[in-house]
């Protein structure tokens, strides 16, 4: 028994010395964030998506309005130890190109990671008519954190108020944006029609459904997207971001008899 503690004893010091090799200290590589791909008529680089077979440039593809916040998406990581994300904003006003970026950013949040690719910013204070930058980190399980993604902006107006309807009619204040467009999904929520995104300078409201027949009795809903005007401040760190901007209503019920 004496001589299996004195071995015993050895090993363990015997190990203590030794150095561990095999430790990670590579960081991961720097997210990407997806920055606005379309849905303003007005941009430069929309893209022709699916929604439910229709054909058109879908909203919520990158940085985007979506309800009261504005909607994050990211590539998939190709890591497969990412322990969680972190999610940094600040505004134009913040920016100061005397001082690193971490420093007049603002951490929103921390996410842990598991494939997910979407973020919804609803701070309860998140500021209209502002144009906003985010960017942000992912840190593996060996605590590693990586460079900063690239940065997305956006500019999220108010919420255009909608009026009650139980007809194919669709009105509502359009003072204050450049632009919008009609959604209008059946009881399953899947998109039935949109119209092309309209000037507000050349629209004459209430503006009339035009896509197929409907069945009746329906529950159907619907919504106005608005855009505003695109704005490109001075360069950021000397790269020259495009800020675009909007806002989605929320949705209100037809009852067709």
């Amino acid at each position: 028994m004496k001589y299996f503690i004195i071995l015993l004893i050895i090993i363990i010091l015997s190990c203590a010395g030794e150095d561990i090799t095999d430790s990670d200290t590579t960081p991961p590589n720097a997210p990407q964030l997806i920055p606005h791909l379309g849905d303003s008529f007005i941009s430069a680089h929309d893209s022709t998506n699916f929604y439910n077979g229709l054909d058109f440039d879908i909203e919520n593809n990158g940085i985007d309005a979506f309800g009261d916040g504005i909607q994050l998406q990211w590539h998939h990581l190709p890591e497969p130890d990412i322990d969680y994300l972190k999610i940094y904003r600040f505004s134009l006003e913040d920016y100061n190109q005397d001082l690193e970026l971490i420093e007049y950013s603002t951490c929103l949040d921390t996410l842990n990671y598991d494939n997910q690719m979407l973020y919804l910013d609803q701070d309860p204070h998140l500021p209209l008519q502002t144009n906003l930058f985010y960017f942000m980190t992912a840190i593996d399980n060996a605590g590693n954190e990586s460079d900063f993604s690239n940065l997305v902006c956006y500019k999220l107006l108010s919420q255009p108020l909608i009026s009650s309807t139980d007809s194919l009619f669709f009105e509502w204040d359009p003072e204050g944006y450049a632009s919008f467009r009609i959604m209008l999904f059946n009881e399953n929520h899947e998109l039935i029609w949109s119209d092309d995104p309209i000037d507000v300078s050349t629209a004459t409201l209430p503006i009339e459904y035009d896509g197929p027949e409907i069945q009746t009795p329906a529950i159907l809903s619907w919504r106005v997207d608005v855009f505003g005007t695109l704005f490109t401040p001075l360069p950021i760190n000397g790269i020259v971001y495009t800020v675009e901007s909007g806002a989605e209503s929320n949705e209100g019920q037809i009852n067709l008899q």
